[in-house]
């Protein structure tokens, strides 16, 4: 949404998935940036979740992580 609460739809994946594929160290996380890359909008288990939240947090700005945020807990 923008800040006056209009919906926009953005499409990280690939942003999201180059994060991850130059900044990790772990080979399990090369193949899920690849996936988010390739694949765009996926289902994700709780530890990717885990793993794309720690990313969200480092890479990109708070309206980015906002949206995440309601999207992983629609409840909140």
């Amino acid at each position: 949404m923008d800040i006056e609460g209009k919906e926009q739809v953005l499409d990280i994946s690939k942003e999201l998935g180059n994060a991850i594929y130059r900044e990790t160290m772990d080979i399990g996380e090369v193949e899920l940036a690849r996936k988010i890359y390739l694949e765009g909008e996926l289902e994700l288990s709780e530890g990717e979740v885990e793993i794309v939240k720690s990313f969200m947090e480092r890479f990109f700005k708070g309206f980015i992580k906002e949206a995440f945020y309601k999207i992983i807990n629609p409840k909140k």
